[in-house]
């Protein structure tokens, strides 16, 4: 094999390649390729003269090995199916024969002519594009140490009109590069060689199968905003320098917000989420919570907010700590605007620990809620079956109504005992007048002054129901409490 001429054919293929980055053209779809793979030419009929000086039959065949082949390109891919190409290639094969040895090398310029069937641009995002198409052009057949049975070696070559037809699958690997597999059937003329006085008449046809590697050519200054994208496939031509950007020129938006990765200050957002222009989702009361979230969009500006965007609320009432005058309000208890405790008759005693609830207006209360001459039922203070006794449930009441005395040193009390009809009334009056005592008695073991309590037997004579059913005479057996100032 001629290596030299070889060596020079790679040069001119490996300089075309690297030129893709350094002349000038106008038109951006232009590209190169470098090919190589395999060449098999086919079984070739000879026909020789002068036998004689050969000692060879006059028609033999000659078969030859696979060899090594490869290519240059340079194409134009233009906007239809259609795309012209030139391609200068090598091949190279050793004879395989009975009567002849020796090597065959051709060298071929071709003009083709391919038909993509898909989009086939570089920068495109689809992955596997066929094509096909045809060719024609010039080949150089050479042989070289070629002999014919004993006689001597020689090397010769002819240069004849070829054919050929392909096709191929392209698969792009980013916006300047792509894979290509191509088979091409080449035909050539009859090529003419000599050896002295003899004459050899033969023919040429090959199967060649290559892996190429094609780059877009980038002519002056092709790609404006040096993002390694050629502006005819960028889709954001201005994108600044050194930002990272995907196949079609664009930066990268990785939470597909519309708002590139180098401009997004809420690089997270969640998907369909509508945001501002700095990536983030839209507040638009700037409370810190987006509106997508923000179950109290209207919230001051400035004022504190919890995960949902709605103002702080501590003691879980229902009104914001901004608004709330009664921060510490016990859970469950039902307040006003200001965040109090309800209270319906204003004295001060929220309605839930308030005993007196239409305690007149601006009257002076105790910490339970009654003003002077208010009298309350102590209901659950019971007494043991004709006896003045307390019932151990009583004490719970009792401990109560001495702590409200304790908290309002300013009142004292008239305890004052009840019964039902049953019975001598003045049997009722005394037990009841032992009763109250029962009940004063104990408040004094609390820690209350006596002069603070007065105790009094009213017997049956004011009762507060009908004495004729059991319910009422049940609620007629009462100890009841006048606030006295």
């Amino acid at each position: 094999m001629n290596h030299g001429r070889l060596a020079r054919l790679a040069g001119v293929a490996a300089f075309t390649l690297c030129a893709s980055n350094a002349f000038a053209a106008e038109a951006p779809g232009w590209y190169s390729q470098f090919a190589v793979g395999f060449s098999a030419p086919s079984d070739a009929d000879v026909s020789a003269t002068h036998p004689s000086t050969v000692g060879a039959p006059t028609n033999f065949t000659n078969s030859f090995d696979a060899g090594f082949g490869f290519e240059s390109r340079l194409g134009y891919d233009m906007s239809g199916m259609m795309r012209p190409e030139v391609t200068l290639g090598l091949a190279q094969a050793d004879v395989n024969s009975n009567n002849a040895r020796g090597e065959i090398e051709t060298a071929a310029l071709f003009g083709n002519l391919w038909f993509d069937l898909g989009a086939t641009n570089l920068g495109t995002t689809k992955t596997l594009l066929p094509y096909v198409g045809f060719g024609v052009g010039f080949l150089n057949y050479s042989l070289d140490d070629y002999a014919v049975g004993a006689n001597p070696s020689f090397s010769n070559d002819d240069r004849v009109t070829g054919f050929q037809i392909g096709s191929g699958i392209s698969m792009p690997l980013s916006s300047l590069f792509a894979l290509s597999l191509d088979y091409r059937y080449v035909v050539g003329g009859d090529p003419d060689l000599s050896s002295g006085a003899a004459q050899f008449d033969t023919e040429y046809s090959a199967h060649n199968l290559y892996v190429g590697l094609r780059t877009a050519l980038k002519f002056g200054t092709p790609d404006a905003d040096k993002d390694g994208v050629p502006d005819a496939n960028d889709a954001c031509p201005s994108t600044p320098s050194s930002i990272p950007v995907g196949a079609s020129g664009c930066p990268y938006d990785t939470d597909t917000d519309g708002v590139a990765d180098y401009l997004d200050s809420c690089p997270g957002t969640l998907p369909n989420s509508s945001v501002d222009e700095r990536g983030c989702v839209f507040d638009s009361d700037r409370d810190g919570v987006g509106d997508n979230v923000d179950q109290c969009p209207g919230t001051p500006n400035g004022v504190p907010v919890n995960e949902a965007g709605c103002e702080l609320d501590s003691d879980g009432d229902g009104v914001p700590d901004t608004r709330d005058r009664c921060a510490a309000t016990p859970g469950n208890v039902a307040v006003d605007a200001s965040g109090c405790a309800a209270d319906a008759d204003k004295d001060g005693v929220s309605d839930k620990l308030d005993q007196c609830d239409s305690t007149p207006a601006g009257a002076e209360v105790m910490t339970n809620g009654c003003a002077a001459d208010q009298r309350l039922v102590l209901r659950g203070v019971n007494f043991e079956t004709n006896s003045a006794k307390l019932a151990p449930n009583a004490t719970r009441i009792l401990d109560a109504i001495a702590d409200t005395l304790r908290e309002s040193p300013a009142f004292s009390i008239q305890i004052n005992g009840h019964t039902d009809s049953v019975g001598a009334a003045s049997y009722n009056r005394t037990l009841s007048q032992k009763r109250a005592d029962s009940v004063r008695n104990y408040l004094i073991a609390s820690g209350i002054a006596g002069t603070r309590l007065k105790a009094s037997g009213l017997g049956e004579t004011n009762p507060i129901a009908s004495n004729d059913t059991s319910d009422g005479r049940a609620l007629n057996r009462r100890v009841e409490v006048r606030v006295l100032r």
